[in-house]
């Protein structure tokens, strides 16, 4: 019986929230809120006329009209606004002021000859306003409100879910968001240089929030917005400035760590991470070994890793859903994809990984071995700057790559994708191409292309450091540009004649002074012209005599 009489109570309860039964009076007696529509044209409200309490707060809702449905109150529509329909989406976009250019209150419709208006673009830049309204029906405003104009204050209705342009403002003081907000995406330099701007209370919905977003606005320039060398709005941390070092514990209840946020020096030594965390975008400090990912970890941006390297240990934390370490590989891995997004000295590679992502060992400079697993069948170029490996093998069973002489090479294309210090490439003809980035950064102070390989790509063999002397065999027909870049002790160089084109291949060699070639005289300058190869002033030893270096400078 109790039980029974206790879902009843509850089930009471809720339908007393849904009806809009609120408690009032020293007694906690419930009551139905009751009162008329209030509207202004951003949004609509109630007043109970029994206790006082506001309540149906809300955007105002469009369907079918630029009437709302729940108020009544009407869009005095803007004439003169230029539109262009989304043929896609059967939608409107305003793209332009139009022969509204010296309005002072701008209302943008809701519905324009029967369909929904979506998308603020490039519309009003360069024209001055004091007041714009925007209707619920717009999800996305791109590069709108920029320049010139008066406007103060802006509320975006909670149906945006881009926001990509709200720039260079003089008067703009605050921009307001909604408690029902679904804005996801703040684009780059979208509130920067407004120098008013000092009130922003961006939604925790928000997973990404691109570089260079304040720049030059006074909520960024002015010091008194920051705490602890951190700039955070709302809960999402902006920027860090260079007070910031050693251990940096974020504040609980941070949801985003947009791009740009840290810098890119060796001051921070750790992160800590709150389990309130769902998105993060930048993570800065070369002395860091060690990162532990939160449990609701959602969302990690495609460069948020671009100054870490040597890392020793990765962990995720249990029960997260998005992402996992591997059961201890010292790797970050995706759940959904099983791609291998970073990794670190310590790291292994487990079976089940499909994909390695660009970079995603990148400057781990004690991992020495390395076995690419059956399953995966994409590789990006992940062991940059790996300048103590010496061991890559493919795991029997792999249908797309294969090893040998620590090489790593595509089965079908031929095309060597890894190498690294102890690489010799086989000339069995299971290789025919060097492909990009395939000995970026390797240490080694010598090295032979085979006559088997036709083909190197861009960067082949650039940033190694150590890299003295390079030959390149008779048959090798073809060398990007920039393929030795950034190879500061290179100063020996063999190309063949069989090359068919020499581009741009030894930008930033310094070193490099003489060039040996193949063939005459002739052919070298039918061949490179005054094409500038990256270095100047080099001397070219051909086989019928020396190509001064005072001839090569461009």
């Amino acid at each position: 019986m109790k039980r029974r009489l206790l879902l009843g109570l509850a089930t009471l309860s809720a339908v007393c929230l849904a009806l809009g039964l609120a408690a009032c009076g020293d007694a906690g007696e419930g009551h139905t809120h009751k009162g008329t529509f209030s509207s202004d044209a951003d949004v609509h409200h109630k007043v109970c006329t029994e206790c006082g309490e506001t309540f149906a707060e809300g955007d105002h809702v469009y369907s079918g009209s630029n009437t709302c449905t729940e108020c009544g109150y009407t869009i005095p529509e803007t004439a003169g606004l230029e539109y262009e329909l989304d043929e896609e989406t059967d939608t409107y976009a305003v793209t332009g002021i139009g022969t509204a250019g010296d309005a002072d209150k701008v209302y943008i419709p809701a519905y324009h000859d029967g369909k929904a208006v979506t998308k603020l673009c490039e519309s009003f830049s360069g024209y001055d306003f004091e007041e714009l309204y925007i209707p619920s029906t717009v999800v996305n405003i791109e590069c709108a409100i920029t320049y010139r104009n008066s406007l103060k204050g802006l509320k975006v209705p909670d149906s945006v879910t881009e926001l990509w342009g709200v720039a260079g403002n003089d008067a703009l003081e605050s921009v307001t968001f909604g408690k029902n907000s679904r804005l996801e995406r703040v684009g780059q330099g979208s509130l920067s240089y407004c120098p008013a701007l000092t009130s922003v209370n961006l939604p925790d919905t928000v997973r990404l929030i691109e570089g260079h977003t304040f720049e030059e606005s006074k909520i960024y320039t002015d010091k008194s917005f920051w705490t602890d060398g951190l700039l955070y709005v709302g809960n999402h941390l902006i920027a860090t400035d260079e007070t910031v070092s050693g251990r940096l514990v974020l504040r609980e209840g941070t949801r985003t760590v947009a791009e740009g946020a840290f810098p890119s020096d060796e001051g921070i030594t750790e992160i800590v991470m709150p389990e309130s965390l769902v998105a993060l975008h930048d993570f800065a400090g070369k002395a860091i070994r060690s990162i532990s990912f939160p449990k609701n970890l959602e969302l990690i941006g495609v460069n948020a890793f671009n100054y870490i390297e040597d890392l020793d240990h990765i962990t995720v934390e249990s029960g997260n859903t998005f992402f996992n370490d591997g059961n201890g590989s010292d790797c970050l891995i995706e759940t959904a994809t099983n791609a291998l997004l970073l990794g670190s000295n310590n790291g292994r590679i487990p079976e089940g990984v499909k994909k390695i992502d660009r970079s995603a060992f990148y400057g781990c400079r004690s991992l020495t071995s390395v076995v690419i697993p059956a399953s995966c069948t994409v590789l990006d170029a992940p062991f940059m700057h790996c300048t103590a490996l010496e061991s890559i093998e493919v795991a029997e069973g792999n249908p797309v790559y294969q090893s040998s002489g620590n090489c790593v090479f595509e089965r079908e294309s031929k095309k060597l994708c890894i190498g690294c210090k102890t690489s010799v490439i086989p000339t069995d003809g299971s290789v025919t191409s060097i492909g990009q980035s395939a000995f970026f950064g390797c240490d080694f102070e010598t090295f032979t292309v085979p006559s088997v390989v036709t083909k190197m790509e861009q960067w082949a063999f650039a940033y190694c450091d150590n890299l003295q002397t390079i030959v390149v065999e008779e048959g090798v027909k073809e060398i990007a540009e920039m393929a030795f870049c950034e190879c500061p002790a290179l100063t020996s160089v063999e190309i063949p004649a069989s090359v068919t084109e020499i581009e741009a291949m030894f930008y930033r060699c310094e070193a490099l002074t003489q060039i040996k070639y193949g063939g005459t005289m002739d052919d070298w300058k039918n061949k490179v012209g005054r094409k500038y190869l990256g270095v100047r002033g080099y001397s070219v030893v051909c086989t019928n005599g020396t190509i001064p270096a005072e001839e090569t400078r461009s």
